[in-house]
């Protein structure tokens, strides 16, 4: 039943009330493909009336600047993440905007004509909520993907087959 299910992520709906509070500029949430991380996450964070919004997809650095000027102080619900980690300058932003000491600053290095109306820094003050099944395991981004999975909450959700199957 649907009350079950939710028990199984007590500990996720947790952490997600810790991100949305503060306490974590960011939560790392891995699991299997068809285990129901993203139902869960926006209908938990609808229901506490925590206003989210989504990013998916492939994306450029330009985009997810222009994206995180424009939902600033809000939770950022990233899936697909490995797309959005294949890129070292979206990797570097994404890091700025998570750092856990001091102001959270990001840098608009992209000077095409589409992002003139943006300003030069940002001080980012939203959260992330980061879905994926895996991470991307190219070894040239290990230590920049590490760095940014050590600027928040990781937390690997494990089910069981009886779990899984009720699911």
């Amino acid at each position: 039943s649907a009350a079950n299910i939710e028990e199984y992520y007590t500990q996720y709906f947790t952490a997600v009330d810790l991100v949305a509070a503060g306490k974590f500029n960011a939560l790392y949430a891995q699991s299997k493909a068809g285990m129901g991380k993203s139902y869960q996450t926006t209908s938990y964070l609808n229901k506490q009336k925590v206003e989210y919004v989504l990013l998916a997809g492939n994306i450029s650095d330009a985009y997810l600047y222009r994206f995180l000027c424009e939902n600033n102080g809000k939770i950022v619900v990233v899936r697909d993440v490995s797309k959005l980690l294949q890129s070292q300058r979206c990797v570097d932003m994404l890091k700025s905007a998570t750092e856990t000491h001091g102001a959270r600053v990001i840098r608009n290095l992209n000077y095409s004509k589409h992002s003139e109306d943006l300003p030069e820094t940002l001080n980012f003050t939203g959260r992330f909520i980061f879905e994926f099944n895996t991470l991307p395991t190219d070894n040239q981004m290990r230590e920049d993907i590490e760095a940014l999975l050590s600027r928040g909450y990781y937390l690997n959700l494990t089910f069981s087959f009886e779990q899984i199957c009720d699911i």
